[in-house]
């Protein structure tokens, strides 16, 4: 269910990007493509698959938004750990797409209370760019 989740709201971000892409935005996201997407196939696939999923999800799930809700609401945490979710993400195009995604994975991270959830939907969405970026969407 939760891969399910993160593979659906990529998909949908791609779709977002694609509107922004309309925008004005292209070159953001040509980038992001460029450097994500040039190195060794099974470099990418380790990078996107497990280690950026497993270690940005126990930095900002498991450390940021579980530190913020005990200063904060969980709806503020929320928030504020997808902020910084989305500025770490370096572009517009990402940082928005990353905002977004931060509100959903911290959902997945307060809906089961371990961070195994939003693992799981991260790396689900990856693998929807990636394919999304083989076969060539936005």
């Amino acid at each position: 269910l939760w891969a399910a989740a993160g593979f659906g709201l990529s998909l949908l971000g791609t779709l977002a990007v694609q509107v922004l892409s309309r925008a004005g935005l292209q070159a953001d996201m040509s980038m992001v493509e460029e450097k994500l997407l040039s190195g060794p196939l099974w470099l990418e696939l380790t990078v996107l698959l497990a280690a950026s999923p497993f270690l940005e999800e126990i930095f900002f799930r498991g450390i940021l938004f579980q530190r913020l809700k005990e200063l904060m609401s969980v709806k503020a945490a929320a928030v504020v750990s997808a902020l910084v979710f989305g500025l770490y993400h370096g572009t517009l195009t990402q940082g928005i797409y990353g905002f977004f995604m931060g509100l959903a994975l911290a959902w997945a991270m307060e809906r089961t209370q371990t961070v195994k959830a939003p693992v799981v939907v991260h790396i689900a969405a990856n693998l929807a760019g990636l394919l999304a970026a083989a076969v060539n969407l936005p």
